[in-house]
């Protein structure tokens, strides 16, 4: 249903099989890629590299570490190649906007270009004690401004929000602070494990 709703049902065939036990039904010609989200992916590898052309991608889905090795090991013994495995986590963030008037130490993450870095250290030197008393300067005007603001050590994970300027002004002004939700349940990691059948 989801496929004819979408309009691809003309070039997508669905089949019900046990591919562990009879392995993946052969096609002609081959196909281009396979993806396995499996118990014992393992299994399988010389089935679908049965079916897949030359060059063709071998994905494999597994939420445990031990499954990834034995995939990576069948893999090998069937001389796929550029076998590599991602990590994937899921983390789920929460966005606010508020007024916001950084700490010291927060500053130089508000500096992202070099222009307001240098403008930075001007305000700096005006006022220390070096500074010479003159008549205040009628304030400039300053543009709207909108850009990214990442700490530089462990963002959100070292205890530092990721902040995204939406307003202006140098310090203060409103902001989109991004950090890591502390309630709900934790996802799972998994591993998506890729190689590529050889020519021959």
């Amino acid at each position: 249903a989801d496929f004819k709703k979408n309009g691809i049902s003309d070039v997508i065939t669905c089949r019900h099989r046990d591919v562990v036990q009879k392995g993946f039904p052969l096609v002609d010609g081959g196909v281009d890629a396979v993806f396995l989200d499996l118990p014992k992916p393992w299994d399988v590898v010389e089935s679908a590299k049965n079916n897949l052309r030359p060059t063709g991608t071998f994905c494999s889905f597994s939420p445990c570490i031990e499954q990834v090795q034995n995939t990576c090991q069948k893999l090998q013994e069937q001389r796929f190649s550029q076998i590599q495995t991602f990590e994937i986590l899921l983390r789920m963030f929460d966005l606010n906007t508020a007024r916001y008037n950084p700490p010291p130490m927060f500053e130089e993450y508000l500096y992202t270009t070099a222009k307001q870095r240098k403008q930075a250290k001007k305000r700096e030197r005006a006022s220390g004690p070096e500074a010479k008393s003159s008549s205040p300067q009628p304030k400039k005007k300053q543009k709207h401004q909108k850009h990214i603001i990442t700490p530089k050590r462990g963002g959100s994970q070292g205890g530092m929000p990721t902040l995204a300027r939406v307003g202006t002004g140098v310090s203060g002004g409103s902001v989109l602070i991004a950090t890591p939700q502390r309630l709900g349940a934790r996802g799972h990691t998994g591993y998506l494990t890729f190689a590529v059948k050889g020519i021959f």
